[in-house]
């Protein structure tokens, strides 16, 4: 834990330490060129004498375009430090892209006399053997860099391009393939190995290439103009393809060539031709002729229209069947659940109420009190569901 705190301490150290230079290297391997510019010229202002500051600063203007700008900064990082390689290479990169070859040679020489094994100057004057067409010397200079280091892509990569211009696709095509393993997002590999298919035959593989390469850099423009070729080569053929074979002037006029010149031949200038000869043979599309009184074939009879509510449902009206269910795993087979039947409830027939007279026999009338039990069990009933009592004869006398 303690090691782990010291390491962290030390870095936080370090990097508060580091300078504008530092800052600028950092960026120009992050890709930011123009941070590392700007750190680059904060590293100049306060030491205008640092040549390793000129020097990236020039490598990161090359970067950007400005080739004029990292030239200068080359050339003082000579004069300052004639012993450095880096600044000889980058002095040969810009007189290679200003098309001073024969300069950019000389300057990349003096860079492998003072660093042998700096790959980078090695793939670099591989670079100019190639524009002065001398092909054996770039393969010799990739080989020696891959030798170096043998996960050089950018050697790879060089090396093709020598044995595609000396007409070696095998050899070609075995180094692409080997930089697409080292890089396999590798768009100059990938569009080289497409233009090697496209070569040889293979439009179809050539064509999907050169998709995915567009699709890793759409802005590649060697990719998008052969996909470009082969599309339109195709659609010529496709059409090509569709048209009608052209008829001769003969057949288009309505006679065959051997009976045109017989008739030619027969011609006189005094007589007219004869209507059985001139006439023409009648065209595929002229419609063909019909009596007045002929008539039309009848229609055929379609079957009635049956009415939508007592049709059958058709698939259109139920579920439409769904792909993605293919690809769903079939349901497991379930056992089949017994059918739950309600229990048998016995019910009361439907009264009212239920009363106690109507579970009980009926008693004979009281003469004492001159109504019955079930009467008097109706006084427990509200008003509105009592009954009167029974009266006697005796009673109305009264």
């Amino acid at each position: 834990m303690l090691r782990w705190t010291g390491a962290v301490l030390l870095a936080g150290i370090l990097t508060a330490w580091a300078g504008p230079k530092e800052d600028g290297d950092a960026a120009f391997k992050a890709g930011n060129n123009a941070e590392a510019v700007a750190a680059y010229t904060q590293a100049l202002v306060a030491n205008p004498d640092d040549a390793s500051a000129l020097i990236g600063q020039g490598r990161s203007l090359q970067n950007l375009g400005k080739r004029a700008e990292a030239a200068a900064d080359f050339e003082r990082a000579i004069q300052l430090a004639p012993d450095n390689s880096e600044a000889w290479r980058g002095r040969g990169l810009s007189r290679y892209f200003a098309k001073d070859l024969p300069g950019a040679l000389t300057d990349l020489d003096k860079a492998l006399e003072l660093n042998p094994k700096s790959v980078m100057a090695l793939e670099n004057r591989a670079v100019v053997h190639v524009a002065l067409k001398d092909y054996q010397a770039a393969i010799v200079d990739c080989t020696r860099a891959i030798q170096i280091q043998p996960d050089y892509v950018t050697g790879y990569n060089e090396r093709g391009v020598a044995w595609q211009f000396l007409k070696d696709d095998d050899s070609a095509l075995r180094d692409f393939e080997t930089a697409i393993k080292l890089d396999p997002r590798n768009v100059f590999a990938l569009t080289r190995r497409a233009i090697i298919y496209e070569e040889r035959g293979d439009k179809e593989k050539a064509a999907q290439e050169y998709r995915f390469v567009l699709a890793l850099d759409p802005k590649e423009k060697d990719a998008a103009n052969h996909l470009a070729k082969l599309q339109n080569a195709n659609a010529a053929t496709l059409t090509k393809g569709t048209e009608a074979p052209a008829k001769p002037a003969s057949v288009v006029q309505g006679t065959t060539p051997a009976r045109s010149a017989s008739v030619t031949a027969s011609k006189s200038p005094t007589t007219a031709p004869t209507p059985a000869v001139s006439a023409a043979v009648p065209s595929a599309k002229t419609r063909p002729t019909r009596h007045p009184r002929q008539r039309r074939p009848p229609r055929p009879v379609l079957p009635r229209r049956i009415p939508h509510r007592h049709r059958r449902p058709t698939i259109s009206r139920l579920r439409r069947p769904n792909p993605a269910d293919q690809l769903l795993p079939a349901p497991r087979p379930t056992q089949p659940q017994p059918q739950r039947v309600p229990p048998f409830r016995l019910r009361s027939p439907p009264t009212w109420r239920r009363r106690s007279r109507d579970l009980q026999p009926p008693t004979p009338p009281n003469p004492a009190t001159n109504r019955s039990k079930a009467s008097r069990s109706c006084l427990s009933l509200p008003w509105f569901r009592r009954r009167p009592p029974a009266t006697s004869s005796s009673s109305r006398s009264r």
